[in-house]
This record gives structure tokens, C-alpha cells and sequence, in this order.
């Protein structure tokens, strides 16, 4: 098993992803555009402070809309899904098998997403990872964004240790067939199911509040 320094009961934050975002609200109108959760401001935001070797902050309580916390992390978020947004789009618009366009997620998951995040855990580099399940941009709420910090490579299953933003202090694993199995080509996830695939996400470190 390879396995870097960061935690979740260290390194993550100890509340859990319970935000409601009111992306558009005007009452006079009868307009509330709302969506829930903000996964990956809360997974960028626990890397940041992880490279800048600066410690989580140990609130158990939400942060609410306008402090320092709460804003930070969905800054984060906004962020987290600009620099990704073509990838996530790629992931929608393919299928779960190869065909002559496309060696399909199945592939793409195992074959070239595993092996870059291998090679940041093996030095010691956290990172931040998409878990996908939607077709559409319609479906884009069911993807999911998570901390990837170790893993264990065998056959024919591997798994990724993971830190997971909907239960603080949880260690949670991603497990799947290390080589493409037409059979089995889900990843299963030790706490919400399965999962058509993954991707390493782009991720840059930024100065979080202190």
C-alpha cells in the first residue's frame, strides 16, 4: 500500500457536507434556484490546508454563508468545477464500454486515471478526485468530488483510500477491478454504491483563511 500524510480525522473537516447553495434567489419573483453541497470546495479546501501546513479548523458546526469558511469553500467549489469542466463534459458524453470512438470509462478509469493517481500518492501528493455517474449535463448534481490519499494495488481488485466530505472523520475506500472486466466495470464505493468512474481532478494549491 502506498499512503501519503494526509488523514481525514487530521485533515478533514469536521462537519459534514450539509450546505444549501441559493445560486439565484429573489422572493419578490418567486425565484429560488437552490443546489445542495459543496463536495469539491470542501475537498480543495482541505487540500490548501494540508500544502500550506496549516491546520483544519476543528468546528463541528456548518459554516454559514458569509464568514471567512463558508465563503472560502464555495469559492472553491465554483473553482473546483471551472478548472474540470471539460473533463467532467468528456465523461458525460461517453459510454461506460469501448466502441470505435472511445476505450470507454471502464478503460479510462483504470488505464489512465489510476495509474496518475498512483504516481502523485507515490510522492506523497493527495489528490483531488471526481466521482462520476452522470450522462448529461442534467445530471451533473450525482457526480461527487473527494480526497483520494493512499492506495492498494492487486488482482484482481484495487482499492483508494479516500476522504469523503458527507461523513467527517471516516476513512472510506473506492474499490475496483484493477484490469478491465466487461463484467464488472463499476467503482464500488464502501459508502454510497457504485460509481461509473473517476478522474484525477486539476488542482492548484491556494492560502485558505486562518
Amino acid at each position: 500500500m502506498s499512503i501519503t500524510s494526509f488523514h481525514p480525522a487530521h485533515h478533514g473537516f469536521k462537519f459534514a457536507n450539509q450546505f444549501v447553495n441559493h445560486v439565484v434567489r429573489v422572493p419578490a419573483l418567486g425565484i429560488d434556484i437552490t443546489t445542495y453541497g459543496r463536495c469539491g470546495g470542501m475537498a480543495f479546501a482541505a487540500l490548501d490546508y494540508w500544502h500550506n501546513n496549516l491546520p483544519i479548523p476543528q468546528d463541528t458546526s456548518l459554516p454559514a454563508d458569509g464568514t471567512p469558511l463558508g465563503d472560502y469553500i464555495y469559492n472553491r467549489l465554483i473553482q473546483s468545477i471551472l478548472a474540470n469542466a471539460f473533463k467532467y463534459f468528456d465523461f458525460m458524453r461517453l459510454a461506460d464500454h469501448p466502441t470505435w470512438f472511445s476505450k470507454g470509462i471502464g478503460r479510462i478509469t483504470r488505464e489512465q486515471e489510476f495509474p496518475l493517481l498512483k504516481s502523485l500518492i507515490d510522492q506523497g501528493q493527495p489528490c483531488a478526485l471526481a466521482l462520476t455517474k452522470s450522462r448529461s449535463i442534467f445530471e451533473f448534481h450525482n457526480d461527487h468530488q473527494v480526497v483520494a490519499y493512499g492506495y492498494e494495488e492487486g488482482d484482481p481488485y484495487s482499492s483508494i483510500l479516500i476522504y469523503d466530505n458527507i461523513r467527517p472523520n471516516e476513512e472510506h475506500r473506492l474499490t475496483f477491478t484493477t484490469a478491465y472486466n466487461p463484467g464488472d466495470r463499476p467503482v464500488h464505493h464502501s459508502l454510497t454504491g457504485d460509481w461509473r468512474g473517476f478522474f484525477v481532478e486539476a488542482y492548484a494549491p491556494q492560502m485558505p483563511p486562518v
